[in-house]
């Protein structure tokens, strides 16, 4: 994962993945790796979701889970 890619890029990458994954003409070796990354750059986008989340939670004071 590149390490300077933002939240925002990471979901875009996904939408764009995800809109050739739904071509017909994607073929089987396409879609394993098309798949692959972006399931790495969903959970790229989770960690970071829970990184903001522990930030906000630490910057308020407050530990809901």
């Amino acid at each position: 994962m590149e390490e300077n890619m933002t939240y925002s890029e990471a979901i875009a990458e996904v939408e764009a993945l995800i809109k050739k994954m739904e071509q017909p003409d994607n073929n089987l070796e396409n879609l394993t790796s098309q798949v692959k990354r972006a399931s790495e750059l969903l959970n790229y986008c989770k960690a970071q979701l829970i990184l903001t989340k522990n930030e906000v939670e630490n910057l308020t004071g407050n530990k809901e889970g």
